[in-house]
């Protein structure tokens, strides 16, 4: 048994959230939130691999918005 802080990241993930032995608890005072930036320049055609990263990142932000507060519920 043990206690870990770790970034909501790592968390998110499907392992983690489907091992049952696991209790996750949110910070009190809670963090401030993190802002995380995709830039590029005006006009410019995003490689297949850039395409997919924006989409992969656009989805865990989303995701992260929607369980936003399900962590901090008891015995998860």
């Amino acid at each position: 048994m043990g206690t870990a802080l770790l970034p909501r990241l790592a968390i998110l993930s499907p392992d983690a959230r489907a091992d049952k032995t696991l209790s996750f608890h949110e910070l009190q005072p809670s963090l401030p939130p993190r802002e995380i930036y995709l830039l590029w320049e005006k006009g410019r055609t995003h490689s297949p691999l850039a395409a997919r990263a924006i989409e992969i990142a656009v989805n865990v932000a989303a995701k992260i918005a929607e369980d936003k507060g399900q962590l901090g519920q008891p015995g998860r």
